[in-house]
Order: C-alpha cells, then sequence, then structure tokens
C-alpha cells in the first residue's frame, strides 16, 4: 500500500496541500531548534512536554503545574526573561530536565504544533531522531492495511512564518529514511526537493544547517554549538507524539520493550 506524503514548507502552507489536517497524520519539523530539543529533553528523561503558542499560555500552563516543572522558552533565539530556561540543547540536560514536566514557548515550533494539534495524529521530527520515526510512520501505514491510509503530512515550522531551509533538510532526511526502509511513499514536489537538500548535504549537515538564514542568525548570537547538536543524524530512537496537548514519549512496544528496533541503512545516494 502506497503512503500519500505532502511536505508544508511553513505551518500556514497546510492550506495550499490540497489535504485537510483533521483527515491527515502530521509531524512536525523545527531543526532549530525545538523539535530537536523535545526529543534530547525526553531522551533525557524529561516527563512530558507541554507547548505553548504564546508566551501568556506558558506562564498560565507553569502556573497550574504544582511541582516538578520548568518553563522553557525563546523569542528571537534568545532565553525569555524570567523563564528556567531558553531553548539550546545543552539547557535540556540530564539534570535540568528528568521526571520534570516542560512547559515550552518558542517562536516557531510549538506554533507549528498548536496549528497541527487537530490532526489524526501528530508526532515530532527532527534530524537526530528521522530513521526512528520513518520507521514509526510504516509500521502505521502497515497496521491499516485493510484501508486507504491517509496522508502524511511533514510541517515544516519555518522561520518567523517563512520558508526555512534548515526544516526542509530535516522533512528530507525523514523521507530519506521511509524510503531506504523500502516504503512506498507518493510524494509531493516540495517532498522530493527536501530529499534533494538532504542528500545534497548529508556528508556536512552541520555546515548545511551553519549556512541557513536561521543558523546564521544563532551562529551570531553565540548558539553556533547548538547546530552541531541539530545536525546529529539519526541518532536517537526516541518517537515523540503529542496526545491531549502534551508531547510524550511513544510507548514501548511490549514485543520489544522499547520503543523502536534496530535502525536500517541510511540511503544518501541519489
Amino acid at each position: 500500500m502506497t503512503m500519500i506524503v505532502r511536505v508544508a514548507q511553513t505551518f500556514l502552507g497546510t492550506a495550499e496541500l490540497g489535504v485537510d489536517l483533521k483527515r491527515s497524520h502530521a509531524v512536525v519539523v523545527d531543526v532549530l531548534r525545538a523539535t530537536t530539543n523535545m526529543v534530547i529533553a525526553l531522551d533525557h528523561g524529561a516527563r512530558e512536554i507541554l507547548p505553548a503558542a504564546t508566551l501568556q499560555e506558558a506562564r498560565r500552563l507553569h502556573d497550574s503545574i504544582d511541582h516538578g516543572k520548568l518553563l522553557a522558552g525563546e523569542r528571537s533565539g534568545q532565553r525569555v526573561p524570567g523563564f528556567d530556561i531558553g531553548n539550546a540543547p545543552s539547557e535540556f540536560s540530564p539534570r535540568n530536565v528528568h521526571g520534570k514536566t516542560i512547559v515550552m514557548a518558542t517562536t516557531n515550533g510549538t506554533r507549528a504544533l498548536h496549528h497541527c494539534a487537530d490532526s489524526l495524529s501528530v508526532t515530532i521530527g527532527a534530524l537526530r531522531n528521522a530513521q526512528a520515526l520513518a520507521r514509526f510512520q510504516l509500521k502505521n501505514l502497515a497496521a491499516r492495511s485493510d484501508e486507504a491510509p491517509d496522508p502524511l503530512v511533514i510541517v515544516c515550522a519555518g522561520t518567523d512564518e517563512r520558508y526555512s531551509q534548515d526544516d526542509m533538510i530535516g522533512a528530507g532526511s525523514i523521507l530519506d529514511a521511509m524510503i531506504a526502509l523500502n516504503g512506498s511513499i507518493e510524494i509531493d514536489d516540495a517532498g522530493l526537493t527536501a530529499i534533494d537538500l538532504y542528500r545534497h548535504h548529508a556528508d556536512d549537515l552541520a555546515a548545511a544547517l551553519a549556512r541557513t538564514t536561521h543558523g546564521k542568525r544563532l551562529d551570531a548570537i553565540g548558539f553556533g554549538e547548538d547546530l552541531q547538536v541539530a545536525a546529529e543524524d539519526s541518532t536517537s530512537s526516541m518517537v515523540p507524539v503529542m496526545q491531549n496537548g502534551k508531547v510524550v514519549p511513544l510507548p514501548p512496544d511490549p514485543k520489544k520493550g522499547k520503543t523502536e528496533g534496530k535502525l536500517g541503512e541510511r540511503r544518501t545516494g541519489t
């Protein structure tokens, strides 16, 4: 069975795809840096992440939690005054996040998650969990083999509501992994562009992120090291899912005792 995959180059561009998000599965990608940090935080033992669309909502959610909480957020790449941490990967260390509920508000990524909240399912993607996420999506497709598959929409968060090449490279990594796992997928032109971008830059993803507008901005304000972390390709088996407004780890497969099995080989050639 063939999965129909569409790629939105910004979260505001989903209306142009000809698919209904409410009848689609969504993958939200914000490589620099929200979804990268969500994968890291859950890998480091965070209990859950509550994405907020605004700073006001983040403060309200944070105030409603009695204990074991952390308020994370940025505007223009910098930590919001009064928040516990910003949006740098190093701030989502095991010491900071283990066992915590993290309320997060970022300029692009958490807004994209709210935009997709009514989708059939919402998963969180980044370069660092591309293979695990691809395997999960193909497994879901196989489980629905007796019915027409619902579309999968990879939603790039973008930067300030505009196209951001770093997110497209992340989308291409996920699509390339799906193909490498022998997935039968029908990809639109934006998806083909994303795959080409990823394959072209696969040998040095950090350099590719550094040349983007967003990457240059982060480097200029002192977060150049974050690009190296965000460029780590398929180093995590974490598949975060959004359920009832909370981002949590995918429950482990009881047959395997962990979320994912052995990851497949990547294909980075043409």
